[in-house]
């Protein structure tokens, strides 16, 4: 890996998403309360910004919906979730904003279709202050929105919220109850509606993934440093425990390989990757898994070949090479990302990936040639100045 190049952001880069055509960037900043665009060239990579807006105090999240008609940015010292115009998404433009009850945490910021309504985004938020869930409806054609039902308490510090790659169920993990919480999504109305009593996941579960499929939900548990699969029943999304077993110190992001054979967990206490393999839910082996101090974030390549991972504890970028038939990892080099890497991602088509970098305001981008090594783009500027 070569390093060759960052692009200047704002104060404080938290959160990032990439447009579905892959043709667009977004980043939020949360000490300068920014949101950045960008024109992304996807034949080279580069980055030309082209509009710096400013947001709500202390954006923590931003996400786009899958029709990359609209994007969300959660606002936590403002107790908001903004919504912009992004049909043309190099120049977003503030629709409106809605108040949510409490501070809205960013890993808890989900969106998904609305089920037989294209029109429709149904916009779930995790509100850490007052332990609540609220569910909106968003019409992105009419540019309205309307709450499904009122707040759903959600117990003691609802960490992270997911929904089935169906649009089917939203599943928390409420990490103060050692519990999750369970909503059926309506397929006529989109109207929300919690599934039993909380479901018992102990020792605080904090992270979730759902396989390609929708048939399993994995969780991490960071207090007691385990992780659990649980098979979903596709017409009740009912959970039904499958497996369990132990990880290093402190998962913090779990991914599953698009092929369904490993899942790998992000330990962040240990400073290690833990890979396993499953099958249909069971963890029937483990990988050779990678020591990477402070690794905080992960992301898998669309064919599951390679496994990125961001290290803030040690300042680096770190690709690697995932054999197929057993899952051991092999470091295809290292790039140095000084400034403390919070996140990783990949471009959905093109042979691209970016990180935010949180202390030096950057968002750094690398090119991913056919083996998946990054190199490091050009830093770029397209002339409209660069956030103060």
């Amino acid at each position: 890996l070569t390093t060759v190049g960052t692009e200047v952001t704002g104060d404080t880069p938290s959160s990032l998403a990439i447009h579905p055509r892959g043709d667009a960037v977004f980043v939020v900043n949360a000490a300068d309360d920014t949101l950045v665009a960008y024109l992304l060239d996807s034949a080279t990579g580069a980055l030309s910004k082209t509009q710096t807006i400013q947001t709500g105090a202390s954006p923590n999240w931003v996400a786009i919906d899958r029709l990359g008609k609209q994007l969300h940015v959660t606002c936590g010292a403002e107790r908001e979730v903004q919504v912009y115009d992004t049909r043309d998404p190099y120049l977003p433009v503030l629709e409106r904003s809605y108040r949510t009850r409490a501070v809205p945490r960013g890993t808890g910021f989900s969106i998904t279709p609305a089920p037989l309504r294209p029109t429709i985004r149904n916009l779930y938020v995790a509100n850490a202050t007052d332990g609540s869930i609220e569910m909106l409806s968003v019409d992105v054609s009419a540019g309205t929105a309307s709450t499904l039902a009122p707040a759903v308490g959600a117990g003691v510090d609802p960490f992270d919220v997911l929904v089935d790659p169906f649009g089917q169920f939203v599943y928390a993990a409420v990490r103060g109850d050692d519990a999750l919480r369970i909503f059926s999504v309506d397929a006529v109305d989109g109207a929300q509606t919690q599934i039993g009593s909380p479901f018992p996941v102990a020792g605080e579960p904090s992270g979730l993934a759902i396989d390609a499929s929708g048939r399993t939900l994995y969780v991490a548990s960071m207090q007691n440093d385990v992780i659990s699969s649980y098979s979903i029943n596709r017409t009740t999304g009912a959970l039904t425990f499958v497996d369990q077993t132990a990880t290093g110190a402190d998962p913090v992001a779990i991914v599953v390989d698009p092929t369904e054979s490993f899942l790998y967990t992000a330990n962040q206490g240990a400073g290690s990757i833990g890979a396993y393999r499953v099958e249909d839910g069971e963890f029937t082996g483990f990988a050779t898994g990678a020591t990477l101090a402070g690794t905080r974030s992960l992301a898998i390549s669309p064919d599951g070949g390679v496994l990125y991972a961001a290290l803030a504890g040690s300042d680096q970028i770190v690709p690697l090479e995932i054999d197929p038939a057993d899952g051991v990892q092999t470091a295809l080099g290292v790039v140095a990302e000084p400034g403390t890497p919070h996140a990783v991602g990949l471009h959905p088509f093109g042979p691209l990936a970016y990180a935010a970098v949180a202390s030096h305001a950057d968002l750094a981008r690398y090119s991913v040639d056919g083996a998946g090594v990054l190199s490091k783009l050009d830093q770029t500027d397209s002339g409209l100045g660069t956030v103060d």
